[in-house]
């Protein structure tokens, strides 16, 4: 009697989901709360209750459930506000505010910048064909890209 297992590999891929959810995350919808945290922190830099500190601190709790990015994000204000209490005088220096009004816009040129990546520099079409820098300036859609890293 012979018994054959019938193996299943299968491939996981986190970063991969992680990263094309990331690009192609609707980041505008949600610039209007990032300007609602930066007029809380100008409250905070005022009146240092924690009101203001609720407000920045819910809304990234809200987003970090969108995407691992936030949830870095979250950690990272988190400590610069267990910060500010140890520092209180440096408050506006660890807790700028611009940094947190420009997130949709810097998150939009990140977005751009990983698109440019795919189409410019992952071509699978003309991998063996094409010298270098020929395939620095070819294009490769989305479902290209990722049939390329599943084959890989």
């Amino acid at each position: 009697m012979t018994f054959e297992r019938s193996h299943t590999k299968e491939k996981d891929f986190p970063f991969l989901e992680s990263l094309l959810r990331f690009t192609y995350l609707d980041i505008w919808p949600m610039e209007c709360l990032f300007e609602e945290m930066d007029k809380a922190l100008l409250n905070f830099y005022r009146k240092r209750d924690f009101d203001p500190q609720r407000v920045v601190m819910s809304t990234l709790e809200e987003y970090a459930k969108k995407h691992i990015y936030f949830e870095f994000l979250r950690l990272d204000w988190q400590a610069r506000f267990r910060y500010t209490e140890r520092q209180p005088d440096d408050v506006q220096e660890i807790l700028p505010h611009k940094q947190l009004r420009h997130i949709p816009s810097d998150l939009d040129t990140l977005q751009k910048q990983i698109m440019r990546l795919f189409q410019d520099v992952l071509d699978i079409d003309g991998v063996k064909k094409k010298p270098v820098q020929e395939k620095l300036q070819g294009k490769m859609s989305f479902e290209e890209f990722r049939e390329w890293l599943t084959e890989s």
